[in-house]
């Protein structure tokens, strides 16, 4: 990954995590990244998610189009955070991005692979369930 790869990535983690504190469990996701109101730079983004967290790009024409994040933990690779400029969608990026994941966690192996959505989501859950994915768990909180 080059310098400017870097920078459009860590431009790309900003605006998704923005826009998605604004959605509907937004601020729960949003927390999963921290550290992100002061500092842009992806080595401030990478040490808000910590040391497990890995993820691929996806380039077309030299330029970053797309982002896929994932933890791996006790043989489960979950992906926390799937992204593809809009102007990219509908041309597989996504799909392709979540099939590398998958393909990498095999080799690696997990035991189980699951795909992070925000409710409402549906174009990530959509991308999940094409892949043959089922809804596994619904997690409801509130602020005590």
């Amino acid at each position: 990954m080059t310098e400017d790869d870097t920078a459009d990535v860590a431009a790309i983690l900003r605006r998704t995590i923005e826009s998605a504190k604004l959605a509907r469990g937004g601020p729960a996701f949003a927390e999963r990244f921290g550290g992100l109101d002061t500092d842009d730079s992806l080595d401030s983004i990478l040490r808000g998610l910590g040391t497990t967290h890995r993820g691929l790009i996806a380039l077309l024409d030299g330029v970053t189009l797309g982002l896929c994040l994932w933890n791996d933990e006790n043989g489960v690779r979950t992906v926390d955070l799937l992204f593809v400029e809009e102007e990219a969608r509908e041309v597989g990026l996504g799909t392709a991005l979540l099939h590398e994941a998958e393909v990498q966690a095999r080799a690696a192996g997990s035991r189980r692979f699951e795909v992070l959505a925000l409710p409402g989501d549906r174009l990530t859950k959509g991308r999940a369930e094409s892949s043959g994915m089922k809804a596994r768990l619904l997690v409801l909180s509130k602020e005590l």
